[in-house]
């Protein structure tokens, strides 16, 4: 059976910019992640041990993007979503990282980078 987990918007502070005033401080970016498991309906979903943890998750992509420091988005959703393919047995629908200092610096809603 298909189960979809989906993150929206976590915030993660990491230091992300090409330009130095970018790299001076940490900034907030907004995470996206849908992604899709397959699990046996036989199991018991109700064990934790049968499922994938959206906390654990939740936290690989806080770990791994707060201790980065990379100048662009693209090295940085590339890397991350590699790490995730690499930890989770979970197949990647849709990753996307929002800088929203940019969006505001921009007047934009939005200035995201997604895969």
């Amino acid at each position: 059976m298909k189960f979809f987990i989906e993150i929206e918007e976590l915030k993660v502070d990491t230091i992300i910019g090409v330009f130095e005033e970018e790299r001076l401080k940490p900034q907030t970016i907004l995470i996206s992640i849908k992604c899709q498991l397959d699990i046996d309906h036989n199991q018991d979903l109700d064990n934790i041990e049968n499922v994938t943890s959206y906390s654990d998750i939740k936290n690989e992509i806080i770990k791994f993007v707060a201790a980065s420091q990379y100048k662009t988005l693209e090295k940085l959703i590339t890397d991350l979503k590699k790490q995730l393919d690499d930890k989770f047995p979970i197949q990647i629908e849709k990753l996307e990282i929002n800088k929203i200092e940019i969006a505001k610096k921009y007047n934009a809603k939005k200035v995201s980078v997604s895969i």
